[in-house]
């Protein structure tokens, strides 16, 4: 679904109703455009991913669970906001920085945080399905 959205997003910068067709001249283009939106989007879901793996790694968050949860939520949100802020998709760069938080954060957070954002996750992915 990202992808499409991306070449939908990229595609339409160079919709014109009144004018002709894409071009073959158009083409690399937008497929480079693609590219570019495509890449910068996963380079900033895993690199914020990370960052936010470092705070976790290195504070003392695991003393205050309710802290901790809402931070990882928002700390995603800032991921998305980020990404759609400096032109890029929030959606792809979400799912890379969801799986880098999946694979070096799950350590990081206390046991109760741990689970509770596990259920809360699985809660909003069914009601949102």
């Amino acid at each position: 679904d990202a992808v499409a959205i991306v070449l939908f997003k990229t595609f339409l910068k160079y919709y014109d109703p009144a004018g002709p067709d894409l071009g073959r001249a158009e083409i690399p283009t937008a497929m480079l455009a693609f590219m570019n939106v495509t890449v910068l989007s996963i380079l900033v879901g895993i690199g914020l991913g990370l960052v936010v793996s470092f705070i976790y790694r290195h504070t003392s968050l695991s003393d205050f669970p309710k802290f901790e949860t809402s931070l990882l939520f928002l700390f995603c949100y800032c991921c998305y906001a980020t990404a759609e802020a400096i032109g890029l998709s929030g959606i792809m760069a979400l799912f890379f920085n969801g799986m880098v938080l999946s694979h070096y954060n799950s350590y990081n957070l206390s046991r109760t945080a741990h689970v509770t954002s596990e259920q809360i996750f699985a809660t909003l992915a069914t009601i949102t399905e």
